[in-house]
């Protein structure tokens, strides 16, 4: 049997992030589900809003915003949104659902926010594996 030639490493790490980005995606959708499943439902008030335009990703809608939950302290954040949520805000006055965790607060999920994420990271994923797979496979061969 031949030796592999060079391309098994590359081949390789194609496979490997692959399969480390899809590990990654399958991660957060369960904490998403985690949080959503046995979380508490409460509001956050919105206190800024942007817009962020990126050449390769186009535009990102971003908003700040602040929660209490009953007999903690003041919770803060930043996170995207969908343009239709984005769109129906107003800084300073609009409360929009958040769901936590009634013993860590922290951890939460706001309504609107860009949920998507889990089917980007698999797809991502698939094709890095799917690639570096065949790579590694065609140096074995030859």
């Amino acid at each position: 049997m031949a030796k592999p030639k060079g391309k098994i490493v590359p081949g390789m790490i194609f496979l490997l992030a692959g399969l480390g980005v899809m590990i990654g995606g399958v991660w957060t959708k369960l904490h998403e589900m985690h949080i959503q499943n046995n979380g508490v439902p409460g509001v956050v008030l919105v206190t800024e809003k942007w817009e962020e335009d990126d050449s390769e990703d186009g535009t990102s809608y971003w908003i700040s915003y602040e929660f209490a939950p009953p007999g903690t302290r003041l919770i803060e954040g930043d996170t995207t949104l969908t343009r239709e949520a984005w769109r129906a805000i107003k800084p300073g006055s609009s409360e929009i659902g958040v769901v936590y965790l009634p013993d860590d607060p922290t951890t939460h999920s706001i309504e609107g926010s860009w949920d998507d994420f889990f089917y980007v990271m698999l797809g991502v994923g698939a094709m890095f594996a799917l690639v570096g797979g065949n790579v590694a496979r065609a140096a074995f061969r030859e």
